[in-house]
């Protein structure tokens, strides 16, 4: 799942931000970076509230990029 199909699945970027509690701003931030862990059970509660079918750790977890790797490693590959 990418973070504007999470989007997309609550309604729009106005419903994510009302549940998380969070800015404009910042959640247009997580197109880029993904969702941060700490808003995972929130949003895991709205979507089983709403209905919204797929909305689990393992599919917010998947909006997150992985983290570049250390400067060492990448020397040694």
């Amino acid at each position: 799942m990418t973070t504007a199909e999470l989007f997309k699945a609550f309604g729009g970027r106005e419903v994510v931000m009302a549940v998380t509690g969070m800015n404009r701003n910042t959640v247009n931030h997580w197109l880029t970076e993904g969702v941060p862990y700490r808003h995972f059970a929130k949003l895991r509660k709205a979507a089983k509230k709403a209905g919204i079918p797929g909305i689990t750790d393992e599919a917010l977890e998947s909006t997150r990029n992985p983290p570049p790797p250390c400067r060492r490693c990448r020397k040694a590959a």
